[in-house]
Order: structure tokens, then sequence, then C-alpha cells
């Protein structure tokens, strides 16, 4: 319920300084934008990188990076059993949040849903899976997009209530 304080006390634990969120939901997520997000958190000194705006919109290709800091000062400011699903909510109300938005590097010429909340966003990323494989590149991922301009059909409509029930979990 609570993932801020889960990840809160799992950086302490470990030691961790900073770190990137990937949700499972999100099976294509691409590690080199991963990468340019931690480092875009370390050399800017940020607090917390959102992920790029055609990740957010639904090409799930990259998460948040965070410090252990300002994780652990969001979580100690509210009750321990509240259910913080849309962390972004709760970081934001932080004074002084040092964020920055991670740009996207290529503007992609399609829409794409690769996150996994309603079945036909399983039907569209099991499909994904079988034409290129389970340890496909997102360049290759995005490849069959660019190929396939219809593909994107078979789940994009979902796009809209999946924003209405995100934006229904804010307090």
């Amino acid at each position: 319920m609570n993932k801020l304080k889960r990840w809160s006390d799992c950086a302490e634990h470990f030691n961790i300084k900073t770190f990137h969120t990937v949700d499972a939901d999100d099976p294509f997520f691409d590690g080199d934008e991963i990468k340019r997000s931690l480092r875009l958190l370390n050399d800017g000194e940020y607090d917390m990188v959102y992920p790029t705006e055609s990740s957010s919109a639904g090409g799930a290709s990259v998460g948040y990076s965070l410090t252990a800091e300002i994780v652990k000062r969001v979580s100690n400011s509210i009750p321990n059993d509240t259910d913080t699903e849309m962390m972004w909510y709760y970081m934001e109300k932080i004074p002084n949040l040092r964020s920055i938005l991670l740009p996207d590097q290529h503007q992609l010429p399609f829409k794409v849903r690769l996150t996994l909340d309603y079945q036909e966003d399983y039907w569209l990323l099991e499909s994904v899976r079988r034409i290129i494989g389970n340890f496909a590149s997102r360049q290759e991922v995005n490849n069959l997009f660019f190929n396939n301009p219809d593909f994107y059909k078979i789940n994009w409509f979902r796009n809209e209530a999946w924003k209405a029930g995100q934006l229904s979990k804010k307090i």
C-alpha cells in the first residue's frame, strides 16, 4: 500500500543513496533511458527525475529516479498506512523539491501503450513478446511499431480510462 515507506526502508537497509523505479507492469522498459535518468539525477543534484513525457503517456520506457533522502522525507511526512501508489502526488508536496522532467531524446512518431492494466494491454504485450522475443531491446520494440503503424490500436483506447483512474487516486 505505502510504496514510499517500502522504498525508504529498503534504501536505508541496503544503504542506497539513489535509485530508479521500474514498475512490474512495464516489461519493455529502456535500460539506456534509466541510466540517462540516473545520470541527470546525480549530475544535476536533483531530488527526483520524472519519466519522459512519452513514457508517462503510455510508452512505459522509464520510471522515476529518486534520492533516498527525499523519499524518506516524504515517507516520514505521511501516515504509514497511506496508499501512495500515485507517489508523485506526495513528492510534489515537499517544499523545495528539486525535480526535472527527463527530456525525450527521440520524438516517436507513433502512439503506443506498453503497460499492463487491462486485458487489451496483455494482448498487445504478449503479441510484442511473441513477435520479437523475451529479450528484445527497446529499439526493437520501437521498430516493431514503426513498421506496423496500426499495431497500437489493440489497446490505445484504454489510455483515457487509465488516466482517469490515476487522477481519481489523488487525494
